[in-house]
């Protein structure tokens, strides 16, 4: 049960790893702007809330949102019924942009 990783922490190439998530990320650059993305995931990354977060197989990144009980249902029950990505990032505005993709919508039957 001692296996070793096939690649050590933090050489993961997370683009590869995640692909929804980096093909939501560049549509965010577009949508809002590639500095205030980039900034969101710097700070996220950093531990900082309500800034950028992502799940997708199995992988996490970012920090979680303070979601309210709508936000916190919906990624729960996205997330117990097989949705392959959830990703969101505060806009410009400070509203959170979530997306959600679903079970079947990536192929899953």
């Amino acid at each position: 049960m001692n296996q070793q990783a096939s690649q050590p922490a933090g050489k993961v190439d997370m683009r590869q790893a995640m692909p929804l998530t980096a093909a939501q990320v560049a549509d965010w650059r577009v949508r809002f702007g590639a500095q205030h993305v980039n900034a969101c995931i710097k700070a996220a990354m950093a531990g900082e809330r309500n800034k950028f977060y992502a799940i997708e197989a199995g992988h996490f990144l970012g920090t979680p949102f303070d979601w309210t009980v709508d936000g916190a249902v919906a990624v729960s029950m996205s997330l117990l019924t097989g949705a392959p990505f959830i990703a969101g990032v505060i806009d410009p505005k400070g509203v959170v942009d979530l997306c959600i993709k679903e079970g079947a919508e990536h192929g899953a039957h």
